[in-house]
């Protein structure tokens, strides 16, 4: 994992597993415009095999007339 995004991220190891920083400091982009931080989509790159998306809920609360799974979908691949 190192290797695959340092030194743009940083990793930070816990005992329960490790965190990954995307970028020295956090960045504005726009998802609607595709202007999406380099370092934001490499840690969704990186991530993507493995990132969990079998969600049988949502997330949170929606609007009515939304589905809450898609949007939780859209939520977790929103750096893709």
């Amino acid at each position: 994992m190192r290797a695959a995004l340092e030194p743009e991220c940083r990793i930070h190891d816990y005992p329960g597993g490790a965190v990954i920083q995307a970028g020295a400091n956090p960045q504005l982009g726009d998802t609607w415009r595709n202007d999406i931080p380099e370092a934001y989509r490499m840690v969704a790159r990186y991530t993507r095999p493995i990132r969990f998306e079998g969600y049988t809920d949502g997330l949170f609360r929606v609007p009515d007339g939304l589905d809450d799974v898609e949007e939780a979908l859209s939520w977790v691949r929103r750096f893709d």
